[in-house]
């Protein structure tokens, strides 16, 4: 392939690996985090940069029912 399509590609697979939904599947995934997250109700607090998306994709994917969340960050995140 051309360098130019093998920079796109290297580029989509960096901005893929921090992705909030990838990044917390990655995490639920553990059998610690999961055994840990089974029951709820959960409260969720998420402070940064990323915390809006990554509190919506953990909101999202998390076994347990959430009763509350906050999330404080620069950038909003769609669905919050």
């Amino acid at each position: 392939p051309p360098p130019r399509s093998q920079l796109l590609r290297v580029i989509q697979a960096a901005l893929d690996g921090v992705s909030a939904p990838r990044v917390v599947a990655r995490a639920l995934s553990q059998p610690a985090a999961a055994s840990r997250l089974s029951s709820g109700p959960l409260h969720v607090i998420a402070i940064g940069k990323a915390a809006p998306a990554m509190a919506t994709a953990f909101i999202a994917s998390v076994p347990a029912p959430v009763r509350s969340a906050l999330a404080i960050g620069t950038h909003p995140a769609a669905g919050m």
